[in-house]
């Protein structure tokens, strides 16, 4: 076996680890593997840490506080010599993602808790945290589903204390609840046109004007608003 299989081997009972969510487990080998005056270079909102003590108090803790049930999944998982200014040094390198449940504030987040939403025609506003989550996720990001962003297509700005994010469409969506805006389930992708308006009160949003083109939704998924109202009132007329 050579020395890089034997430092995958080394690391892989961590790797394990925040794998599987076994947090007691991984601090355990973290502890095991850190030298006290380790050195670690890691992006914002972090800075230069050294010691495994510090580095495991100022973001693992906190990480796994706020994210209770995180887990690591890693797509790669490699090893090898290092070249150039890295020549004398074996090195590991993991790629994945962190999966987890935001369920307590982390960095302060940056929505205000008594933030004021905002939302369109057939969805309604909300106040605070709790608000939004049962209006705007429960409701909206559900029956709407499966969001696929189409950023590269978006316009964002900036002015003072203002932001605007605006998408003509924002993402693309499945209606994908039964009765979600009074129709029966249609499973169709749609686009979303969408427009915000951010206010920034002391670093985190105060504010927040959701616009989307409900119309045009409707009109995706076999509904015209205007014909049905025309109908309505026809109706009422021939009445």
């Amino acid at each position: 076996m050579t020395s890089h299989n034997n430092n995958k081997t080394a690391l892989l009972p961590l790797h394990d680890a925040l794998r599987t969510g076994d947090h007691d487990q991984a601090k355990a080998i973290f502890f095991d593997l850190m030298t006290q005056d380790v050195s670690v270079k890691i992006s914002a909102p972090f800075h230069a840490l050294n010691g495994g003590e510090m580095l495991w108090g100022e973001l693992s803790v906190t990480l796994l506080e706020a994210f209770p049930q995180m887990e690591k999944g890693d797509f790669i998982f490699m090893a090898g010599r290092g070249w150039g200014n890295s020549s004398d040094e074996d090195l590991v390198g993991f790629e994945g993602d962190f999966i987890g449940l935001l369920s307590k504030s982390w960095l302060g987040e940056y929505w205000h808790y008594c933030l004021l939403w905002y939302g369109p025609k057939g969805i309604g506003a909300a106040r605070g945290h709790d608000e939004i989550a049962g209006i705007v996720l429960s409701s909206f990001c559900k029956g709407l589903s499966q969001d696929i962003r189409n950023l590269e297509g978006s316009v964002f700005f900036g002015h003072e204390n203002y932001v605007a994010f605006a998408g003509w469409p924002s993402a693309q969506v499945i209606h994908s609840v039964n009765r979600f805006l009074g129709l029966v389930t249609t499973g169709k992708r749609v686009n979303r046109p969408s427009l915000d308006f951010l206010r920034v009160e002391n670093g985190q949003v105060r504010e927040n004007w959701v616009m989307v083109s409900m119309i045009g939704i409707y009109r995706q998924l076999g509904l015209d608003v205007f014909d049905r109202m025309a109908q309505m009132v026809n109706g009422k007329d021939a009445a």
